[in-house]
């Protein structure tokens, strides 16, 4: 790989991937909403271009890149990823839209492959068109699913390779401090008791340098499936990764459980998977989960110092 684009570039995934871009010595075109604010996280690196386009007229960046003949398009943008805007079924359908706009322009430009990030919670849709009551990140899980099924066709007419990446929890600098694991970080610090559901679903997370890792080795090589989960490799239930952030922590804040109900949708160890996409591509984690845990902490408490102690709610996980 020598060229590559990717849109969404200034997020936290974005951040990382470009990082490990560069290192490989690959020429990225990263794609930046205009007046981004976090576009300056970017300013560091070398052999990067930022465009400006926002997600809603991605169609339209071709005219705003001249250049031709990438190897890889990376998609990581999607409006409305976290929080309140996953129940936004408008904001979610309209993502969708835009994901195979990307692929539109992504041909147009002449790139040699496509990837996307996906999540490995579209395996719960089933469950979710189950329930008689909605929950709260149905909206979000359906367009993910829908936009994976649409941008395998969409691909399939273009000739272009598809690998749509799913993974479960990021961690690590530029983590959004309402994501489950920074929260947790979060109250711990302010000596706050974090509360819960169960916690004894099935859970990942993964070094978000390990991911970025994951998603160059998925533009890199040549796989046999279009859609792959990248993970650490070791699962564990919630409650263990949540115990170990305190233990890392040396916190000695109660953590209670049982707090809030189980969301009734369910992770089975199985799609958890990572040997498929390891054997593959050869990608082995690095990056520890206490090394992981701990670069969250110093990133969290930077953020702590220049945007003050805010509140961040409990999770019903």
């Amino acid at each position: 790989m020598k060229r590559a684009v990717v849109l969404g570039a200034a997020g936290f995934l974005g951040y990382h991937l470009i990082r490990e871009l560069v290192q490989q010595e690959v020429c990225v075109y990263a794609v930046c909403r205009p007046g981004s604010a976090h576009q300056e996280r970017l300013s560091g690196f070398e052999n990067v271009r930022v465009i400006s386009c926002a997600l809603e007229e991605i169609g339209q960046l071709p005219e705003k890149c001249q250049e031709r003949g990438f190897d890889v398009c990376y998609h990581l943008a999607w409006q409305g990823a976290c929080g309140q805007e996953r129940t936004d079924s408008v904001l979610q359908a309209r993502n969708i839209a835009w994901t195979l706009a990307a692929v539109r322009s992504a041909s147009v430009l002449g790139c040699g492959k496509f990837v996307a990030a996906g999540t490995i919670c579209e395996n719960q849709c089933g469950a979710v068109v189950a329930k008689s009551e909605t929950p709260s990140a149905a909206f979000y899980l359906l367009a993910k699913e829908a936009a994976y099924k649409m941008t395998k066709m969409e691909c399939q007419k273009r000739g272009m390779p598809l690998a749509w990446c799913t993974f479960y929890h990021p961690i690590g600098k530029y983590n959004r401090p309402d994501q489950l694991v920074a929260s947790v970080i979060l109250k711990l610090m302010n000596q706050e008791s974090p509360a819960f559901g169960p916690a004894d679903g099935w859970f990942d997370v993964i070094c978000a340098q390990d991911l970025a890792r994951g998603m160059y080795l998925a533009g890199e090589k040549t796989m046999k499936n279009d859609r792959y989960f990248i993970g650490s490799g070791n699962p564990k239930k919630l409650r263990e990764y949540l115990e170990l952030i305190k233990s890392c922590m040396h916190s000695q804040v109660e953590l209670r459980f049982h707090e809030y109900p189980d969301d009734g949708l369910p992770m089975k160890y199985e799609w958890l998977d990572a040997e498929p996409f390891m054997q593959e591509t050869g990608f082995v984690p690095q990056v520890s989960l206490e090394d992981g845990i701990a670069q969250t902490c110093q990133w969290l408490q930077r953020w702590k110092e220049n945007a003050g102690t805010r509140h961040v709610k409990g999770h019903g996980f």
